[in-house]
């Protein structure tokens, strides 16, 4: 689960690209998405976790651009020494 503040975060950041022009309110964390657990309001995991998905497909289908796969590491550029 997630903290209050964590969700909190998260709506603001989408207020943020609301600002910039990105209409993305549809994804908002809301009360519905809360559990009560301990007296303090947590956002469930799975539910954070779809909500910031579906927000970086909705910049892949704009952009038009699907992400490239990566495996593993890139090595150093240079040797530091």
């Amino acid at each position: 689960m997630f903290s209050d503040a964590m969700w909190h975060d998260f709506n603001k950041a989408l207020d943020d690209l609301n600002a910039a022009g990105f209409d993305l309110s549809a994804f908002k964390v809301t009360g519905n998405d809360m559990d009560d657990f301990h007296g303090q309001r947590w956002v469930r995991s799975n539910v954070l976790r779809s909500r910031v998905d579906a927000v970086l497909t909705y910049f892949t289908i704009q952009t038009g651009e699907a992400p490239k796969p990566r495996l593993g590491f890139d090595p150093p550029k240079s040797n530091p020494g």
